[in-house]
């Protein structure tokens, strides 16, 4: 029961159970250890010899004999750990260790930890010697155990006390463990070693590295500073580890120790380090190594010679790349694939196109198929160049030899046609890939996309993107805004919110930005029931995706249509939401109270942007002043823009060109000239605007001769009249009925390509139609559909009226068939002058 007590009383930190040890060595039967183990009861041990105590060489001798027995005799064990100390015991071990039972000698460790309560103390050296018995004993597996555990701290050992000096690296404790290894004084050596060697650097290069590798840097440098080495596979292992890693300098080093010491570098060696000088750039460095290899009579394989040419096609010396490939050829060697492949890459990324043609060509002559990797790297140089058929050529080549177009190839010849501007081309390539079910690249779809968007070409690229999203390629985000935005800006939003749902039932989503100027622009022709709809999806979907943009997009929807009351109730939707009004918000419904006239209620919201801390902005007293000078009430916006200035806000010229317009209207024009003078003493330049706020106010208030100096004023400045401009001063010169000046306006205006609009040709119909000159408004009216300017129910109604004062209702009449036609109605006045001049006896008459 001794035994028993020893195991219950006593804890100390072991490597593997007994058990476990004793299954990997396979020493003894699992019924003998059970036995020893587990006694129950045990019968009563046999009475121990006692070891001789006539001489120290015969106790050593019984201690060797004991630790040599196939099964452990645990009295005699005991025995041995009450006679020897560590010391004692570490001299002993060294100088016997390989003449030992591996399975007895550990449990020997065990049992004396057990019995000194971990007291013994085996040192790092002792451990190292029972592992190099496992390893001679070709135990590899359970020495490879017992080591993780010397290394992970598993085991009490008495670390400083082996022989030898442990340097200064880190805690030593490795480099004392790489020590432990190296010094057997008498004890012969054999491969057995080496093997140790490399379970050692493998443990420190692997399972228990540091971020830089510093310690299996100091056990190899250790182990060569004793003239050991691993494995040359294992030496060649640490150097590709180290620079996978980037420690250059560290597999330098590494490679340096195995040349100067006993190590022998193979060719996998060199090829390891002469590869990452290559790819690293040092290229010069790499060829230096290329001659020390073949000084030491090492034959360089075809692997070292294609990466120092790659080294040298990188940095573009091809002269030293082409005498390399022909000193391959002498030694014996022939190049391969790789080799002519590594030649062509580094040749087209010179756009050396020629001499790269020149070596497939080469290829071709020595029977040598190209891969396909080849033809693709043509290929796509060809196309990065524009010589898109020379390109074709290369495909219909390939295809000769067996090969299928992949996504790779049909990419760059797509990409190709972009670049020489062959849309076509390109589409019919794409249409050829869908029609035979290729795989195509997102990559592909999202660049022939952006190309198609480029040149306006939205049905393509409608078509193209509700494939992509057919085939569950998601384009990515820019892309989609961008498509989004040019569907919107031509009219074509159903093609957008198609796309959009698309995109929502393959399982993808819109992002923030896409969704927004979607929402964005159905607000903005008015298309608000969509808008809804898609933000109502959003809101069910409980898409991450709604910001303050969202909101204000959806309340500028609504406030543009009139519904305030709903626009207000998604302002508060948006702060039980957690999203805060911003000034955007504020402007908007600002905007829509004053479109609606409600002066009041604007002045509230003013109020609670002023509670809120959002009225310091310029932009919010612009849309005050807007609202009350569009509502004439001038004193207003005259008094907002003084509290902008006592509020020491900067303005700006929309809200000086709001008060100009509002004083040019109510023809002010002291007020406004002021105005204007202080607008440039404060640095803020006049805009378009501006000038023609000024323009058409000295007009309507007579003073067109006034006007027309302002106009050359401003081209003496170096400012060229915009429309607008031009159209107030020709309002002017309409009433007073100058129409040769307004000829000779209109003229000017062709001769700095300044197109007139359908304001400037509906103000001039008028003046014609007033003085009863049909035909020439007529004429103008013509005109003006023929340069492709679509005439307003303004338009309409004027030359109508026109018609009407002249008394020539069959031309009225047909006017009036024209605009029903294209969907615009007469207002009520001009219905009732319809009807009565349509029963004038000499209109029946006309139509008869």
């Amino acid at each position: 029961m001794e035994m028993r007590r020893l195991t219950q009383t006593h804890k100390s930190i072991t490597l593997l159970s007994p058990t476990k040890l004793r299954h990997l060595l396979s020493i003894t039967s699992t019924a003998h250890v059970h036995n020893h183990l587990h006694p129950s009861p045990p019968p009563p041990p046999p009475p121990p010899r006692k070891p001789p105590a006539n001489s120290e060489a015969d106790f050593k001798k019984w201690v060797v004999s004991v630790l040599s027995l196939p099964s452990v005799d645990y009295s005699k064990c005991k025995e041995i750990v009450k006679r020897l100390n560590g010391y004692d015991f570490d001299t002993l071990f060294v100088d016997f260790h390989l003449k030992l039972n591996p399975f007895t000698a550990y449990r020997f460790f065990h049992i004396a930890d057990l019995c000194s309560g971990g007291g013994f103390g085996f040192s790092v050296k002792a451990y190292c010697c029972l592992i190099r018995l496992h390893v001679f004993a070709n135990l590899d597996s359970p020495a490879h155990a017992i080591l993780c555990r010397l290394i992970d701290g598993k085991l009490n050992v008495l670390f400083g006390k082996s022989d030898g000096n442990v340097e200064s690296c880190g805690d030593g404790k490795h480099v004392e463990i790489a020590l432990g290894f190296c010094d057997f004084r008498d004890v012969p050596k054999c491969c057995s070693d080496v093997r140790i060697f490399d379970m050692l650097v493998h443990l420190y290069a692997d399972e228990f590295r540091d971020a830089r590798f510093d310690k299996v840097v100091d056990v190899f440098r250790t182990l060569a500073g004793k003239g050991l080495f691993p494995s040359t596979r294992t030496c060649n292992f640490l150097l590709s580890s180290l620079i996978k890693t980037n420690e250059f300098e560290k597999s330098c080093e590494v490679f340096e120790l195995m040349c100067q010491s006993c190590g022998t570098p193979d060719v996998c060696s060199f090829g390891i380090v002469i590869n990452a000088l290559s790819k690293g750039g040092n290229v010069e460095e790499a060829e230096k190594l290329f001659r020390r290899m073949e000084g030491m009579h090492i034959t360089p394989n075809v692997v070292i010679y294609n990466n120092l040419i790659h080294g040298l096609c990188k940095i573009g010396n091809f002269v030293e790349a082409f005498s390399l490939k022909e000193k391959m050829e002498k030694n014996g060697l022939v190049p391969t694939v790789v080799t002519y492949g590594t030649l062509i890459n580094g040749l087209l990324k010179f756009e050396k196109y020629d001499e790269a043609n020149g070596v497939l060509r080469d290829m071709l002559e020595k029977g040598i198929v190209p891969s396909q990797i080849i033809y693709n790297t043509l290929i796509d140089g060809y196309c990065k160049v524009g010589n898109v058929m020379t390109a074709l050529k290369l495909r219909d080549e390939m295809l000769t030899h067996g090969f299928t177009l992949n996504p790779a190839i049909l990419h760059s010849l797509v990409l190709g046609f972009c670049r020489v501007n062959q849309l076509d081309e390109a589409e019919r390539l794409m249409d050829y890939m869908i029609l035979h079910r290729l795989s195509i690249y997102p990559a592909t779809f999202g660049c022939f996309i952006y190309e198609l968007c480029k040149k306006s070409r939205l049905d393509s690229a409608y078509k193209f993107t509700k494939e992509m999203i057919f085939r569950k390629l998601k384009p990515n985000d820019m892309l989609l805004t961008t498509l989004v935005k040019a569907l919107c800006e031509n009219n074509k939003h159903s093609d957008a919110v198609t796309l959009w749902s698309q995109l929502l039932s393959k399982g993808f989503r819109a992002n923030t930005i896409t969704s927004n100027t979607l929402l964005y622009g159905l607000c903005k022709i008015g298309k608000l029931e969509d808008a809804i709809s898609i933000f109502k999806e959003i809101l069910v979907m409980n898409f991450p995706i709604i910001d303050k943009i969202t909101y204000n997009t959806v309340i500028f929807g609504y406030c543009k249509k009139g519904k305030l009351e709903e626009a207000f109730n998604l302002r508060e939707e948006m702060e039980r939401r957690g999203t805060s009004p911003d000034m955007f918000t504020y402007t908007m419904l600002l905007h829509g109270l004053f479109n609606r006239g409600k002066m009041d209620e604007a002045m509230s919201l003013w109020n609670e942007c002023r509670k809120n801390g959002l009225v310091r902005n310029v932009y919010v007293y612009g849309v005050m002043m807007d609202g009350f000078s569009k509502a004439e009430k001038i004193e207003e916006c005259e008094s907002f823009f003084l509290e902008l200035l006592n509020q020491n806000i900067k303005p700006n010229a929309v809200v000086f060109n709001i008060l100009i317009g509002a004083y040019a209207r109510i023809e002010k024009m002291t007020e406004a000239f002021r105005l204007y003078d202080d607008m440039k003493s404060k640095g803020v330049s006049p805009t378009y605007v501006t000038y023609s706020s000024l323009v058409h106010g000295l007009c309507i208030s007579g003073h067109v001769q006034d006007a027309q100096n302002f106009i050359n004023g401003m081209k003496k400045e170096g400012l060229l009249p915009d429309v607008f401009t031009y159209t107030a001063l020709i309002g002017g010169y309409c009433k007073l009925g100058k129409m040769d000046e307004v000829k000779r306006l209109l003229g000017e205006m062709h001769s700095h390509d300044i197109k007139p609009n359908e304001v400037t040709y509906t103000v001039i119909i008028d003046s014609y139609s007033k003085m009863g000159s049909m035909e020439k408004a007529s004429e103008l009216f013509d005109e003006m559909v023929q340069d492709g300017i679509i005439p307003d129910s303004v338009t309409y109604k004027t030359l109508m009226n026109g018609f009407f004062k002249a008394g020539k209702a069959e031309e009225a009449l047909k006017l009036s068939d024209y605009m029903t036609h294209r969907g615009l109605e007469l207002d009520e006045v001009t219905y009732t002058s319809l009807i009565q001049l349509s029963h004038q006896p000499s209109t029946i008459a006309s139509v008869e």
